[in-house]
């Protein structure tokens, strides 16, 4: 007999988390297609993640169990649900036969049979045993619940990532809009900076143009001065000599006039 039980949380929940499919569940009803109203309420509820298919057959010798499960072994259920609500004789749960085939098992399985006193062979031989049926809904359901918290803490998870990254965008976009401000207001001063110097340049060339324009005028003034008296001096010079022609013809009139020759 095989005791190495598969860890049935670990193959259903990897399969909820992964979200490909639904988890496939055969419910193996042995004494029927019956079931308590709280276990098919439980079902119902929590066949939004999980894939249950129904099947029973009421079975008076062991050996006919044993063919029925292997049927279901290679049926490709992720897990195999054997129901047995204790109404009838449930005797051969308790045969070395039928706890052998549980265990060699390749599916999972899981017992949920009812006994007024005492677990049956058959419910310590399975990879889960539930006292109850509702037990057993009960066990579905607080996987469907792992799953929502698990779901809700990625949720969580990613929306605390989404509003980090947009918290560092932010704070890139600002750091960004800093340095350009920043550079804006260097070249602003650097701009004003050049029209002051710029402005101070003007200023001194137009005082040096008004200086130029000053001292070009006295040139001006001074130059014209110098031609007044210049002209001034020739015109006396001229003047002089006029006079002493005039008298030179005049003596030399007198003294022709009087013989002094």
């Amino acid at each position: 007999m095989n005791t190495q039980k598969h860890n049935v949380d670990l193959l259903l929940m990897s399969l909820l988390l992964e979200g490909i499919r639904k988890p496939k569940v055969a419910l193996f009803f042995t004494d029927g297609l019956t079931a308590d109203p709280d276990f098919s309420t439980l079902v119902r509820n929590t066949s939004e993640v999980f894939e249950y298919i129904p099947c029973g057959a009421t079975f008076a010798h062991a050996a006919d169990f044993v063919r029925r499960i292997h049927t279901l072994n290679d049926g490709g259920y992720d897990l195999i649900c054997i129901i047995n609500s204790g109404r009838s004789d449930n005797s051969i749960y308790d045969s070395p036969e039928v706890c052998e085939a549980l265990a060699n098992l390749t599916t999972p399985t899981a017992t949920a049979i009812v006994r007024p006193r005492g677990r049956s062979l058959a419910t310590d031989a399975a990879d889960l045993g539930f006292d109850t049926p509702t037990q057993m809904g009960q066990y579905f359901l607080h996987l469907m619940t792992r799953l929502n918290e698990n779901r809700d803490r990625v949720r969580l998870s990613l929306m605390d990532s989404m509003n980090q990254q947009i918290t560092h965008l932010n704070e890139s976009r600002d750091h960004e809009q800093r340095t350009q401000m920043d550079a804006m207001k260097q070249q602003v001063d650097d701009t004003q900076q050049q029209n002051a110097t710029l402005q101070q340049q003007i200023v001194e060339l137009t005082r040096q143009l008004n200086d130029t324009q000053t001292d070009t005028a006295q040139l001006k003034r001074k130059a014209r001065r110098r031609g007044w008296t210049v002209g001034l001096v020739i015109t006396l010079l001229a003047l002089i000599l006029i006079a002493f022609c005039i008298e030179v013809f005049f003596l030399d009139k007198i003294v022709e006039a009087y013989g002094l020759r």
